[in-house]
């Protein structure tokens, strides 16, 4: 039995010499790796336009300038992206009538959200249509159901053209 465990020893050594010999028959072959990467992209600023040559604002423009337009009346050229009308039955409108106006139907980047009541006009407003609105550029409305840090426009009532009442002839006594 001693003889047995003699050879243990040297099976081992025998094991760890023949392991620990580098391998010479692996050869080192360069791999042809080709890294396929898109263009970096641009870090230019994008340019765009405050104001129309007519003076009004572009939705982008606005929205750009908000801390100095906030709380003040402003003028906004655009498209009408969407209009959220309620029916003429539907009392409870929730949301409650909005549209949102966008500088570029096709890429929208910002978006404006103006409001009013039914007497201002926005059921109106079409879809893709370009218009001209003039209101208050606020933060939120006064209800306080749209929040936007973008801000939002609402819009003031229609004012309604009354006609003069015709003068009564004074009667003539008999």
């Amino acid at each position: 039995m001693k003889s047995g465990f003699r050879f243990i020893p040297l099976v081992v050594a025998l094991f760890v010499v023949l392991g620990c010999q580098p391998q010479t028959t692996n050869k080192k072959t360069k791999t042809q790796l080709k890294v396929n990467l898109p263009a970096s992209p641009s870090m230019a600023e994008p340019t765009f336009v405050e104001k129309y040559v007519d003076g009004n604002y572009t939705v982008a423009g606005l929205i750009r300038s908000r801390g100095k337009l906030l709380n003040t009346e402003v003028r906004v050229k655009a498209y009408v992206q969407s209009n959220h009308a309620c029916g003429p039955l539907q009392a409870p409108c929730d949301p409650p009538p909005h549209v949102i106006l966008v500088d570029d139907l096709v890429r929208p980047h910002k978006r404006l959200v103006v409001l009013g009541g039914t007497d201002t006009g926005l059921s109106e407003l079409k879809v893709k249509q370009v218009v001209m609105l003039e209101g208050r550029y606020l933060q939120s409305d006064p209800q306080g159901l749209f929040i936007r840090m973008e801000g939002l426009l609402l819009l003031p009532p229609k004012k309604v053209e009354e006609e003069p009442e015709p003068e009564k002839k004074p009667r003539r006594g008999k």
